[in-house]
């Protein structure tokens, strides 16, 4: 069905980036490694909170 099959796509997409994760830490060290992942956590933050306010203001256009 497409609800296996979408499920099947998303854990594969969640997998392979969990399993990276430790190794891209691993490649970056003890101080790089958070100092990124805090980084990339302010722009997820970011990038959220402008989705939810465009979700909120709706379409000028109607």
């Amino acid at each position: 069905t497409v609800w296996t099959a979408s499920s099947h796509i998303i854990t594969a997409v969640i997998g392979s980036g969990v399993l990276s994760l430790a190794w891209a830490m691993a490649q970056l060290g003890w101080v790089a490694g958070p100092v990124i992942m805090i980084l990339f956590a302010l722009v997820i933050l970011y990038t959220s909170n402008l989705l939810s306010a465009c979700y909120r203001t709706g379409d000028p256009a109607t």
